[in-house]
């Protein structure tokens, strides 16, 4: 164990950045008192700038009803702006507490009173800014809890793909996640990846896919859509359920859509937000879409659009285990995807459950958006999607998070 003076130096050094230590008019944050519960002696503490509307909220909220029902007593520990995410769904035993901090050093010295007072068993991280923070606070003098960081998206392709943020990231990595006990990935490419990227070859790691199916997607999917393309009868929908950023690649749907409807009639809706909304308009412009593709914006309700689309397309540069390829296999929609790292090519089986292209491949991926609405693929549902069902992962994290006698009884 490191003595506090040799971890916080490296920790200020590494995390203090002026962009986020300053609110955007260039003045400090001001931290606020810690409000919430603190659950004694809680089994897993859930740390994060967790948030309503966030894939990774959403698979935490996922976890925990489970959990529960397990007999494992769960703590929620929040800064900066988290805050409880589907209240509705948790057990009255779930404890929440905010700890009032919004920049880092601030918030990791909270972090390291909590731990050293109330001593759980393991802390669970799922965002590389939360995952440094645990790690750090894991190393600090008398902490004794299980350290896990999570990955949830591809971080060696982001770097390959990215700019000076991504590599600072990358160092990060191999700076703080070696302070951990065990690494959890996505998929089994994203712990691949990263260990071998980041060498952590002592760093113990796992493969958890993402907890994506409950009953409650199966009754979202059921409920009415008012938008008039995906009515019976009309002109065959393509689907894409993705942030409008570089990552997502929404350029090359474009022009795919573009080159498949030379040969069928078809249109787009693009469900989603991002700093690239503008950039993608132009290009639909640009290819004469106009009429053809429709952009609702963020929906509360994706799963609806889905279960009514004739196919999900996916044309990511990267990713995790991307939960719109899970959740479209459940509700019985068509997918296609390219074949990028890491998630699409495990999740469809190669090939199996839907057609890959590569990455970047706008006449392949507009060949597979025809043969798919043309020729869907036959196979069992339930087989292609038992993998990412919420009682089939809880009890692997479990096996991570408390090994052998550690677990309650």
């Amino acid at each position: 164990m490191w003595r506090s003076g040799r971890v916080l130096p490296l920790v200020s050094r590494h995390l203090t950045t002026r962009r986020f230590e300053r609110g955007r008019n260039g003045e400090p944050h001001k931290e606020r008192k810690r409000t919430g519960v603190i659950q004694a002696q809680p089994d897993i503490v859930l740390f994060g700038n967790l948030k309503i509307g966030g894939g990774k909220g959403r698979c935490v909220a996922n976890l925990i009803p489970v959990w529960d029902r397990l007999g494992i007593k769960v703590q929620i520990l929040g800064y900066r702006d988290a805050q409880l995410f589907h209240p509705e769904e948790f057990p009255d035993s779930l404890g929440f507490l905010h700890l009032g901090t919004r920049e880092r050093l601030p918030t990791l010295f909270r972090l390291w009173r909590y731990l050293r007072k109330v001593q759980p068993k393991a802390v669970l991280a799922r965002h590389h800014a939360d995952n440094v923070l645990i790690a750090a606070a894991g190393r600090l003098p008398g902490v004794h809890s299980r350290i896990v960081v999570e990955a949830r998206n591809n971080y060696v392709a982001s770097v390959r793909g990215g700019k000076g943020k991504q590599r600072k990231k990358m160092a990060q990595i191999r700076r703080f996640y070696p302070w951990a006990d065990a690494l959890i990935g996505a998929s089994q490419g994203v712990a691949r990846d990263l260990r071998e990227a980041a060498k952590l070859w002592e760093l113990p790691g796992y493969s958890i896919p993402n907890t994506t199916i409950t009953p409650s997607l199966f009754e979202q999917g059921q409920e009415a859509v008012d938008h008039p393309w995906l009515q019976e009868g009309a002109t065959p929908v393509v689907l894409s359920v993705a942030r409008f950023a570089p990552q997502k690649d929404l350029p090359t749907l474009l022009k795919a859509v573009a080159k498949a409807r030379q040969s069928r009639p078809l249109r787009l809706i693009m469900l989603g937000k991002g700093p690239e909304k503008e950039a993608i308009q132009q290009e639909v412009r640009r290819l004469g879409l106009e009429e053809v593709v429709a952009m609702p914006g963020h929906v509360s309700n994706p799963y609806a659009w889905m279960a009514r689309a004739d196919l999900l397309a996916l044309s990511s540069a990267w990713e995790g285990s991307p939960n719109v390829l899970i959740e479209a296999l459940a509700l019985g929609t068509p997918v296609v995807s390219t074949d990028c790292p890491s998630g699409p090519a495990e999740i469809l089986e190669n090939g199996r459950y839907g057609r890959l292209v590569p990455v970047g491949d706008s006449s392949a991926l507009a060949e597979a958006i025809c043969r798919s609405l043309d020729h869907p693929l036959d196979f069992d549902r339930d087989e292609a999607t038992r993998p990412y069902t919420v009682e089939h992962a809880a009890p692997r994290y479990l096996d991570v998070l408390l090994p052998g006698k550690e677990r309650p009884a």
